[in-house]
């Protein structure tokens, strides 16, 4: 369980708290909300735990996560992914575009960073010769 919060932290709750933020106007608390309504997502976690490049990033993972960040933007839709989402809640629910989710590629990028970052570097933190990227 331990692993699976690392790969939370640095795919959700890290980014949130940098000055560019892929998740504009959520945090922690939104978060940690979503991933309780949505549970499924606790096996993407655990794939992405066991990525060793950003290339190991299944489409299935991806459209687990893609569902969880609209449920973490609007608990109450139905759709599973971002660009339909953003489209929704800018027509029908009138929000700004910095109260948006991101696109679906800006999204996929951001994973393959925090992938890289928390999975590749930081999980090989302690080894006395780490993989090279």
């Amino acid at each position: 369980m331990d692993f699976i919060l690392l790969v939370f932290n640095f795919v959700f709750v890290l980014d949130i708290e940098c000055t560019v933020s892929c998740f504009s106007g959520k945090g922690k608390k939104s978060a940690w909300q979503a991933w309780n309504a949505h549970p499924d997502v606790t096996t993407a976690f655990v794939e992405l735990g066991k990525c060793s490049s950003e290339a190991d990033i299944t489409a299935n993972t991806m459209s687990i996560l893609e569902r969880f960040t609209v449920v973490m933007y609007d608990r109450t839709s139905e759709l599973s992914d971002l660009n339909s989402c953003r489209r929704q809640l800018f027509t029908k629910k009138c929000r700004s575009l910095e109260l948006l989710p991101p696109t679906s590629d800006a999204f996929l990028l951001h994973v393959k960073r925090a992938v890289l970052q928390g999975v590749h570097v930081w999980g090989q933190s302690l080894q006395r010769e780490p993989q090279q990227v």
